[in-house]
């Protein structure tokens, strides 16, 4: 798996996840909005064939891409 399988903002909103961060947090921290937190979410998942944000976190952080 190469790094262009997620986004930098995908990567990102996973290595929030992955530190255990809310998407309220998430958004504070990266200055989105929730609603884009999702959306990265989604597709992130998508990308890394998750069902949950912290499966494909998990599945990120094997791959070394977070």
């Amino acid at each position: 798996m190469t790094t262009e399988v997620l986004t930098n903002r995908q990567r990102q909103v996973l290595a929030g996840v992955a530190a255990g961060h809310g998407h309220k947090q998430i958004a504070r921290d990266l200055e989105i909005s929730r609603c884009t937190v999702k959306q990265h979410l989604v597709f992130a998942r998508a990308a890394m064939q998750a069902r949950t944000s912290v499966e494909a976190a998990i599945k990120a952080t094997k791959a070394g891409l977070l």
